[in-house]
């Protein structure tokens, strides 16, 4: 919720509620996320590497333990795009073979 608001005052220049303000301003993950975000937009002359993806993925999914789970639920869960190509074997090994390719997609370091 934090990393919205502050990206809606840095992108957009809305006003966060004053009652979430110093909650969001003193948060340093979220802010360093929205500086993550913001760097990512249109015009970035090059795409994060693989680890600033997981790094960037376990910020976002709350650190530690919850971020853990969020990082590897992202890594082994088929995505719509996965399951589009013709080829299919089971769910399990569909999840075996997601993270081998998100390393072809996005292993340039």
């Amino acid at each position: 919720m934090r990393v919205a608001l502050l990206l809606g005052e840095h992108s957009l220049g809305a006003a966060i509620p004053e009652s979430m303000a110093p909650g969001a301003h003193a948060d340093r993950t979220a802010m360093e996320l929205v500086k993550q975000i913001e760097s990512g937009l249109p015009g970035r002359l090059c795409a994060p590497t693989l680890p600033q993806r997981a790094m960037f993925r376990l910020k976002m999914g709350g650190g530690k333990l919850a971020g853990t789970a969020y990082l590897l639920r992202l890594s082994f869960s088929p995505t719509e795009q996965d399951w589009s190509k013709k080829e299919r074997g089971s769910s399990v090994w569909e999840a075996v073979k997601r993270p081998f390719r998100l390393m072809r997609k996005y292993g340039h370091y």
